[in-house]
């Protein structure tokens, strides 16, 4: 068997990646417990029906081709509405489990929503 020499600089990289991926899977784990357990698939729906409702996703000339936010949106959203429900629920997470900005939008953000989706069945309109 080969050994391999690592500069101590190097390890000490490697663990610092090695305890912020672990501490951050713990977050993603809690944060999803903590979403779940406060809501539900149709807490979920109904946040975001009350999202697209709002009018805020939609070009204005939506009403010249479609009779509602909703079918408007089915045709043309982008899954921004979303999104946006997905991100107050991992804000408000982050903010029960005090973890910061910065470690919700890079580290923690993605992997929650993906468990979200899969849990909830989400697909993007």
């Amino acid at each position: 068997m080969k050994k391999i020499l690592i500069k101590e600089e190097q390890l000490n990289v490697l663990r610092k990646f090695l305890i912020k991926e672990s501490s951050n899977q713990e977050l993603v784990q809690r944060a999803f417990e903590y979403i779940t357990n406060k809501y539900t698939e149709n807490d979920y729906i109904y946040a975001l029906d009350e999202e697209i409702n709002s009018g805020d996703w939609l070009d204005e000339d939506w009403a010249d081709e479609f009779e509602s936010h909703y079918e408007a949106y089915t045709e043309q959203g982008r899954g921004e509405a979303e999104d946006a429900v997905l991100r107050n629920y991992v804000k408000e997470a982050c903010k029960y489990l005090n973890c910061k900005e910065e470690q919700l939008v890079f580290d923690v953000e993605p992997d929650i929503y993906q468990m979200l989706k899969d849990e909830w069945n989400i697909t993007t309109i």
